[in-house]
């Protein structure tokens, strides 16, 4: 019997596959808080923070008492410019030439304190000192 060409095919005889090798359990090279004191250092010597008094806590501590104090003058201001009379806003943001969010946290802060009130006027408010606050 012989094979024709056309009959004749490669056949392809795979190796076996090697076994799977053991799942493996990865461990840290060094420790958690070893690690977390190297980014700390890394991170010192990077941006300057090595005492306290630089550090996120004291630095927000100090600019948040100084929005305090900025906030107490500008709200001093606004008390000075009630007295004339009733304003709105918008009125008293361009007398004062303050932000509107400076202003809005002053009135804020003020009506907390009992100093103003408002009170509705159309679509928008007057702000006048409060009576039984001022007393």
């Amino acid at each position: 019997m012989t094979i024709e060409p056309h009959h004749a095919h490669t056949v392809c005889i795979r190796a076996a596959l090697p076994p799977k090798p053991e799942p493996v359990t990865l461990k840290p090279k060094i420790t958690h808080e070893a690690d977390a004191a190297l980014i700390r250092a890394r991170t010192h010597r990077a941006w300057g923070f090595i005492t306290a008094t630089a550090s996120s806590i004291d630095a927000n501590a100090k600019r948040n008492q100084e929005a305090q104090a900025r906030r107490a003058a500008l709200i001093l201001r606004v008390m000075d410019l009630l007295k004339s009379g009733p304003a709105t806003a918008a009125e008293m943001r361009a007398a004062l030439g303050e932000t509107q969010a400076q202003l809005c946290n002053a009135l804020t802060q003020a009506k907390a304190q009992g100093l103003i009130d408002y009170s509705r006027w159309g679509r928008g408010a007057k702000w006048h000192i409060n009576s039984e606050g001022a007393e």
